[in-house]
């Protein structure tokens, strides 16, 4: 049985994991990652584990000393976090913390599987640039993707 941590990141990234989750069954013992103030992502898990609170990474709009505040901050959550669910590997379809705890995992030797969201038909997200060079399996759910991430899996899609 292996120990996963799934990132929800919010919204429809949330309900990627979520499906992707329910797909990895029941035989596995889970842990989840959400965003703090986020009460709607613990009613989406489909079996039940431990919620660990990540904080957000800076953003595009942030100044340079906010966005390298916040991305420490949300480093050392994120560390954190791993090591207190200490995960065999982080699962995630996401965006925002989803890089962090990902790093933080790849850090910690921990595996790290990546999904790139079904909402990236053509263009790569932020997080998909990045987490591609450091995932240990990186899935894309749209054919077209393969042009963009050429090792990457193509698995069809998870909804």
């Amino acid at each position: 049985m292996a120990r996963i941590l799934a990132v929800f990141a919010g919204g429809g990234h949330t309900q990627e994991t979520a499906f992707l989750v329910e797909h990895l069954g029941p035989s596995h013992e889970y842990a989840y990652a959400m965003l703090p103030g986020d009460d709607l992502s613990p009613h989406k898990r489909p079996y039940p584990g431990e919620i660990v609170r990540v904080r957000k990474p800076g953003g595009w709009g942030d100044s340079p000393f906010s966005f390298i505040w916040k991305t420490a901050v949300s480093l050392l959550d994120s560390l954190g976090a791993v090591i207190r669910t200490d995960p065999d590997m982080v699962v995630s379809v996401g965006k925002d913390i989803t890089v962090p705890i990902s790093l933080a995992a790849k850090f910690l030797g921990k595996k790290v599987v990546y999904v790139e969201t079904m909402q990236k038909v053509y263009t790569a997200s932020t997080a998909g640039k990045i987490l591609y060079r450091f995932a240990d399996l990186f899935f894309v759910q749209w054919p077209e993707m393969k042009g963009r991430f050429p090792k990457a899996i193509y698995a069809g899609r998870l909804v």
